[in-house]
């Protein structure tokens, strides 16, 4: 998980502080990485007034006991069949842009684009959701 993790890591790293990420930006990487976090419960995993997080930071409120499960695949793949209605095993990059952008907590534009990089859509604009390396390795 750790390269995949630093990719994900770099892509919400602050633009000046390459090793950091901003605190404002902690809660959607965390949920970027597949941890179910209530915003509400987040102080609870950090110190007061912390502006930025390391890599090594972050690490550790993954790993702290105190941390919702993560997604595992098997929820992952449930959630893209429940809008793959042909039943194609692909959703398109329009329409994943759609279900971002509508859902409990929409994605911006930076997010949606990272997500679909990260999916690796084929020539198509297709995103095979069970192929995908990505998915494969969320654990």
């Amino acid at each position: 998980m750790e390269n995949k993790f630093q990719c994900i890591f770099g892509i919400f790293a602050d633009d000046e502080k390459k090793d950091s990420v901003r605190a404002e930006n902690l809660l959607p990487l965390l949920r970027s990485v597949g941890c179910l976090v209530d915003e509400e419960k987040l102080p609870s995993y950090t110190k007061e007034g912390q502006a930025y997080f390391t890599f090594e930071e972050v690490e550790e409120i993954i790993g702290s006991s105190n941390m919702v499960p993560k997604i595992t695949n098997e929820q992952v793949i449930e959630a893209f069949q429940k809008f793959d209605k042909k039943k194609t095993s692909k959703i398109s990059i329009s329409y994943l842009k759609h279900i971002l952008q509508q859902g409990e907590t929409p994605f911006n534009c930076e997010e949606i684009d990272a997500a679909i990089e990260l999916l690796n859509p084929d020539v198509e604009g297709l995103v095979s959701y069970i192929a995908n390396t990505t998915l494969k390795n969320l654990e």
